[in-house]
């Protein structure tokens, strides 16, 4: 019961921090406005990204790679989504990435 009370805990603080991060420094959150309902885009390929791919993933102002991006072609997750990310960036500059655990 205190190891899920501390998980707890560590995760509202966690939360907390980010939550205050993105307010002290609004340029770490994509664009939003209630004007329109906003689309995000949350993908895993194994394999490397077209470039049709990246130009698609481009649109969006959010993007999460998830566990698993490019490590058949890129050799190791990290490496697979950092090429990835690179790409989406070269495109759209204010793009952001959220990259999940591997």
């Amino acid at each position: 019961m205190q190891k899920h009370l501390l998980g707890v805990a560590l995760g509202t603080l966690v939360a907390t921090n980010l939550f205050a991060a993105s307010v002290a420094d609004p340029d770490r959150m994509p664009a939003f406005s209630w004007d329109h309902v906003p689309l995000y885009m949350h993908i895993r390929k194994d394999t490397a990204f077209t470039e049709d791919e990246i130009r698609y993933l481009a649109t969006f102002p959010l993007i999460t790679f998830e566990k698993a991006t490019g490590h058949t072609d890129f050799g190791s997750v990290e490496a697979g989504t950092l090429h990835a990310a690179r790409a989406v960036k070269a495109i759209n500059p204010a793009k952001k990435s959220c990259i999940t655990g591997t």
